[in-house]
């Protein structure tokens, strides 16, 4: 009866009160060290490699992590740190590179990244940020390289790219502009030379080149002109425009292939060649000589 009793108090003892609990590797190193409250995490534990360097530290709630954590690498520098609520990531958590500096600084709710975000390379410079919404990139995102210039931004929705997209030079001109619904290119194309001048225009539907496309030489003039089909081929009309605007040459694609009558001109206007094609291949062709 006494022995019973005694069995009791002690387990009674053990729920009120914490108990120190080391673990080891099997060559003895230790593994981790903390304390068990009713036959769980309880108070501050700390985790090691098994060179001896700390592995990770912080609280334990009823077993599950709560409060600051902080991870290391194998060498000792700090890798990660950040806050647990009942188990749950939430809160700011900061990244490092193994030099100790920053690599990114994220945002999370209920175990999912929400709300701001930013990205570092080595130097400190930010190389992007943007937002989360439930685990996923959402609005604006924005771009740089390592000298602090901005290369490219895009929006997205769900994950997803949807809405305006550009792409930027080394002065912040924006070089490229497209827009996406979905994760595909839809609805106007833009591209500039560095100077702002258009280079091409056209349209996308569901991620193909759709309708008439413009190409420009640099110095802003039109030098081509030519459709593209639903299969997002050659398809129509083309035409080919010298500097003096003069056309120098037209005819008719079919997905991707010469057909048809294909005429040449020199730069005043003549007519310099003919030639007649089928599936891709001319049968026949006809030159001018004046």
């Amino acid at each position: 009866m006494a022995k019973m009793f005694f069995l009791f108090a002690a387990f009674w003892v053990s729920t009120l009160y914490a108990q120190p609990v080391k673990t080891w590797f099997p060559d003895s190193t230790l593994q981790s060290e903390g304390n068990l409250l009713a036959g769980q995490r309880s108070g501050q534990w700390k985790f090691y490699y098994d060179n001896g360097c700390l592995q990770s530290f912080g609280s334990y709630q009823s077993g599950q992590p709560e409060g600051v954590w902080y991870y290391y690498l194998r060498t000792g520098v700090l890798q990660k740190s950040g806050s647990f609520k009942s188990g749950i990531i939430t809160g700011v958590w900061v990244f490092y590179y193994g030099d100790g500096k920053v690599s990114s600084r994220l945002n999370y709710e209920n175990g999912l990244l929400n709300g701001p975000s930013w990205f570092f390379y080595p130097n400190g410079i930010v190389s992007k940020y943007g937002f989360y919404k439930n685990g996923k990139e959402t609005d604006t995102w924005h771009y740089f390289d390592e000298k602090g210039r901005k290369t490219k931004s895009e929006s997205y929705r769900d994950g997803v790219l949807w809405g305006k997209k550009c792409e930027f030079a080394g002065d912040s001109v924006c070089t490229e502009l497209s827009h996406y619904k979905a994760g595909k290119l839809q609805g106007p194309y833009f591209l500039y030379y560095e100077d702002g001048k258009f280079k091409t225009k056209g349209n996308f539907k569901q991620g193909v080149k759709r309708g008439i496309w413009y190409f420009y030489d640099t110095e802003g003039r039109l030098s081509m002109k030519a459709g593209f089909g639903s299969d997002g081929k050659w398809n129509g009309r083309w035409t080919e425009y010298g500097s003096n605007g003069r056309i120098l040459s037209t005819g008719k694609y079919k997905s991707d292939l010469k057909k048809g009558k294909w005429i040449y001109y020199d730069r005043f206007g003549k007519v310099k060649k003919v030639e007649w094609y089928k599936n891709g291949k001319i049968y026949k062709e006809k030159l001018y000589v004046y």
